[in-house]
């Protein structure tokens, strides 16, 4: 068989292929509803494929391939549904077979059946199973069923029932004891009038046959079997039989060996079990736990109706009223009794009703209650939320207050910090050493006494005046030569003395504004320390170490020293930094556990507005109730008013026919006394 089906592709139209011709090895396709056997027989294939033993828990012995062990007749096309009754040999209604636990775990022996061996060889269920089972509906009559058994039908059903056996096969002592256990039931029924049959090990297959063929027989009438046919017919027969175990081909062909040993045992065992159990005697009445009168009537009530039931044309009719005649005569019917009870019944509710009238009232009570002092509690709880809050709003504006005041002095050290860099930058970017200030001092105070004797030569000069200035010049013993010389060594003399005054007054202006910036940053560096100190004073409290890195206002003017504010400031910077975490951190605790105070609140306020809800319901049943109560008070006093008024009405009308009728008679009686002969 192709385990695929062959596609052939495209080819020459002068070449044919192999498979053109041949009848196809595949399968063919299932009809709709069709039930041929082999379309649905399952593939040898398989781990299973012993024809022996039919496959377990899947469609049984009608779909074996050994048509010997059946017997099937030929099953036409039509579903299941289409099927006729006429297969399993009634033509009325017919219990269902009760099925077994697929699941049951204790399955050494079927004492859970307990079938009398009549019953389980007529398929008869007995009465005290009636209360179990369930019908099975006509169906319509077809020819292809007329040949069906019950034994075929039961074949059919026991295929859909799987019990796994439990018992230790290969167990030495197990072994040891089902083989004394069948001994003595062996030589017991020998003992009864039975076949002498005793169990040896190992066993001959002759004996085996002889001794499950004795045993079938006290379950089937003609088992017919033999060393030729037990190797086929006894998986059937014994799934049958509901037996849990495995009934193979292999073991049964080798049951005189040692191995196949346990399962011819177990097998053995089974069958003298299951003849204790349909042998033992069953009462009728065992189902029936009391035995009084009633449970008599009862009892041959339900026999009765059984009896009928099993009938073509069946009506219960006749037995109702009859079991309804018994009953009234064994618990009579007493009306007064009837109406005594009655009475107690409405008294008993009215009682009830009043408890439970009382118990409503008293539990809207409690709740109200419970109510009041949940709501006081949730108030409580608000109020003590509400001023949290309100500490938590006032700590965190400190908070911000405080970090905005060190942010304003960490800005003021740091603004101070760059122009003292700056400051000492610019000094130490000048290209004058100490010699070179001090030599440019002293041509400084030069150009200044030159100066101040060019003023005092120019007074002179005004004083003496110009001629007396020219008679001094020609007493001179100088040529011209020499004195153009003198006057340009003077007016070089004088050029160099204006360079070195502008220069001089530059660098006075220079120094001046130098001055002025180191006496603005020397106020800038006090005012920085002011506020350092100030926030050491606030942080000594907290951080007592803090104290050592105080700052002196002398030691920071100082020049040299200019770099101590900033190396100081970074403790206490990382210590403010290190406080702020803790008082995050302090902030998120209380944070959270304000949280979680508020959740516990809101589920208090929750039950309470579930509370609040129910309590709601119950005050608009209470004033349904209530409104109810009042209108059917009133319908009752008008009710009772309608009856008065129906009675005066009837009193009244009762007293005027009576007048009618008595003035009637009196005239009816005058009538006949007129008519009568004096």
């Amino acid at each position: 068989m192709y385990s695929t089906r062959y596609v052939p592709g495209q080819q020459s139209t002068s070449r044919k292929s192999r498979l053109e011709g041949k009848p196809s090895l595949l399968p063919k396709p299932r009809r709709t509803g069709s039930t041929e056997p082999e379309i649905r027989r399952p593939s040898g294939a398989g781990h299973r494929s012993s024809s022996a033993e039919p496959p377990r828990a899947t469609l049984g012995g009608r779909l074996s391939r050994e048509p010997s062990a059946t017997n099937l007749p030929p099953i036409s096309s039509r579903s299941k549904s289409q099927q006729s009754e006429m297969r399993y040999g009634a033509s009325h209604y017919m219990s269902t077979p009760l099925h077994s636990n697929h699941n049951a775990r204790s399955t050494n022996t079927p004492l859970e059946f307990r079938l009398p061996t009549s019953e389980l060889k007529h398929g008869v269920t007995p009465l005290r199973y009636s209360h179990n089972l369930t019908t099975t509906p006509r169906r319509t009559v077809g020819d292809e069923s007329s040949g069906r058994s019950w034994e075929q039908a039961l074949d059919r059903v026991l295929a859909f029932v799987t019990v796994k056996d439990q018992r230790p096969l290969s167990n030495a002592g197990w072994q040891r004891a089902a083989a004394a256990r069948v001994g003595e039931a062996l030589a017991l029924r020998a003992s009864e009038g039975g076949k002498a049959l005793a169990l040896l090990r190992p066993l001959t297959i002759a004996r085996f046959v002889d001794i499950v063929a004795d045993l079938l027989g006290s379950l089937y009438n003609n088992p017919t079997l033999n060393t030729d046919n037990y190797v086929t017919k006894l998986p059937h027969i014994t799934k049958r039989l509901l037996y849990p175990g495995t009934v193979s081909k292999s073991w049964l062909r080798t049951v005189n060996t040692l191995h196949a040993f346990p399962h011819a045992l177990a097998l053995i065992a089974y069958l003298l079990d299951l003849i204790h159990f349909c042998e033992s005697p069953i009462e009728e009445g065992l189902i029936y736990l009391a035995k009084d009168d009633f449970a008599d009537l009862k009892q041959d009530f339900i026999f009765r109706s059984w009896q009928r039931f099993q009938m073509p044309e069946y009506q219960f009719d006749d037995l109702s009223e009859e079991y309804l005649q018994n009953l009234k005569t064994l618990l009579g019917n007493d009306d007064e009794k009837i109406q005594e009870l009655e009475n107690k019944v409405k008294k008993q509710e009215s009682e009830l009703e009043d408890e439970a009238e009382a118990a409503a009232r008293a539990d809207v009570c409690r709740r109200e209650e419970r109510l009041s002092a949940l709501l006081s509690a949730v108030r409580a709880e608000r109020a003590a939320s509400l001023h949290d809050t309100n500490i938590t709003d006032d700590a965190r504006a400190a908070r911000q207050r405080l970090l905005g005041a060190l942010g304003d002095i960490d800005a003021e050290v740091e603004r101070a910090h760059v122009e003292s860099q700056r400051l000492c930058e610019e000094v130490s970017a000048q290209s004058m050493s100490v010699s070179e200030r001090a030599q440019l001092l002293e041509q400084v105070d030069y150009a200044f006494r030159v100066h101040d004797s060019k003023t005092a030569l120019a007074e002179h000069i005004s004083k003496c005046g110009e001629p007396a200035l020219c008679e001094e010049v020609s007493a001179q013993s100088m040529s011209v030569s020499e004195r153009a010389q003198l006057l340009e060594q003077v007016d070089y003399a004088f050029r160099v003395h204006d360079s070195k005054t502008a220069l001089a007054e530059h660098i006075s202006k220079m120094l001046l504004s130098k001055e002025t910036e180191l006496a603005g940053w020397q106020k800038r560096t006090l005012d920085s320390c002011v506020q350092y100190k100030q926030a050491l004073i606030h942080l000594a409290p907290h951080c007592p170490d803090l104290a050592s890195y105080n700052i002196d206002e002398k030691t920071v003017v100082d020049v040299g020293n200019n770099n101590i504010c900033c190396t100081n400031a970074q403790p206490v910077k990382y210590h403010d930094h290190t406080e702020d975490r803790r008082q995050v951190e302090r902030e998120k605790t209380e944070a959270a556990r304000s949280a979680a105070e508020l959740a516990a609140v809101r589920e208090q306020i929750a039950g309470l507005q579930a509370a609040q809800a129910q309590h709601k319901h119950l005050d608009t049943e209470l004033e349904f109730w209530q409104q109810q109560d009042v209108e059917w008070r009133s319908k009752l006093s008008s009710l009772q008013e309608y009856v008065v008024n129906k009675r005066t009405e009837v009193q009244q009308t009762l007293a005027e026919a009576t007048n009618r009728r008595v003035q009637l008679l009196l005239h009816n009686i005058r009538l006949l006394n007129e008519k009568l002969p004096n």
